[in-house]
């Protein structure tokens, strides 16, 4: 899981591990998928890491079958188990997809758009994930895929409005519906995984194993996502009442916060978390990083 405010480096911290850097001038640093450079990567093994955008695109007017159908013959592997047909393949594949994520009763019914009538918002992840496995894919970044509506729960005044998400007008249920179908994937097919996301409930936080909070381009956090909660609260900071770590995370990285905390716990008693220690809370993304390097999360994250 990757955390960060809107601007903060997310979507591009995204496209650089998919390997989509055709849009920014240069990429500085070294990224290594085992053996091979990005160049060999894009060269010969293009379709084993993959970039999805926030936005569902499929054609409208073909049904939840025939797209799936369509993904599983682009990437059909050249040799199959003996007695198999290319068809029988094809055929089996978009069967199990089908049933794993609950898309038999609508494989006949349009993906649709805004203007073709359709499968529901949910019903459309599901497809996009079934989409992606079909591609046989072993990294998937997905950006900005969960968007919970509850927007500042806690002070609407501290956080500006978050970027339109994917899964705009879904509500947590769905949200949460769809990331334990990414976990469901990733455990059986043995993927890596990367999710970008904004305001995300408990349960769906605890679907995760390694969390990356970003602050202003600089990596405030990499580790178990069990950890992080209590590696913030070391540092000073402290949540406030049933605030989710997701959203505790975030807040702990808002520059603006930071300043104005003392303010916000005089007036505010719901203030995303209160002034404990001024001194021991750092209040710049360099001191955040530092701070990040003198800790031994590091020494936990290899032992897990």
């Amino acid at each position: 899981m990757v955390l960060g405010r809107p601007g903060s480096g997310c979507s591009t911290l995204l496209k650089t591990l998919a390997n989509q850097r055709k849009e920014y001038y240069a990429v500085e640093g070294e990224v290594h998928y085992n053996a091979f450079t990005p160049e060999e990567m894009y060269a010969h093994y293009r379709g084993d890491v993959i970039y999805c955008p926030e936005d569902d695109v499929h054609f409208p007017t073909l049904t939840v079958h025939e797209t799936l159908r369509f993904a599983v013959k682009t990437r059909m592997p050249r040799n199959l188990l003996r007695g198999e047909t290319p068809e029988g393949y094809v055929r089996k594949l978009t069967d199990i997809l089908e049933t794993i994520f609950g898309l038999r009763h609508v494989r006949n019914t349009p993906v649709g758009d805004n203007r073709i009538r359709g499968v529901s918002g949910g019903e459309k992840k599901r497809v996009s994930i079934s989409e992606a496995l079909a591609t046989r894919y072993l990294l998937g970044s997905w950006d900005k895929y969960v968007h919970v509506p509850i927007h500042d729960f806690f002070f609407p005044l501290m956080t500006p409005s978050p970027p339109r998400s994917s899964t705009r007008g879904l509500d947590s249920s769905t949200a949460l519906e769809f990331v334990r179908a990414l976990r469901i994937a990733t455990d059986v097919m043995h993927l890596s995984t990367i999710v970008s996301i904004y305001q995300a409930g408990q349960q769906l936080y605890e679907t995760f194993d390694k969390v990356c909070v970003i602050c202003d381009g600089k990596m405030a956090y990499f580790g178990p996502a069990n950890l992080s909660r209590q590696y913030f609260i070391d540092m000073g900071y402290e949540p406030a009442h049933r605030q989710t770590t997701a959203d505790f995370l975030v807040a702990g990285t808002e520059l603006f916060a930071l300043s104005c905390c003392q303010f916000f716990v005089l007036t505010a008693r719901d203030a995303p978390y209160s002034h404990r220690s001024k001194r021991a809370q750092p209040s710049a993304r360099h001191e955040r990083a530092r701070a990040y390097e003198c800790t031994g999360v590091r020494g936990v994250l290899q032992e897990f």
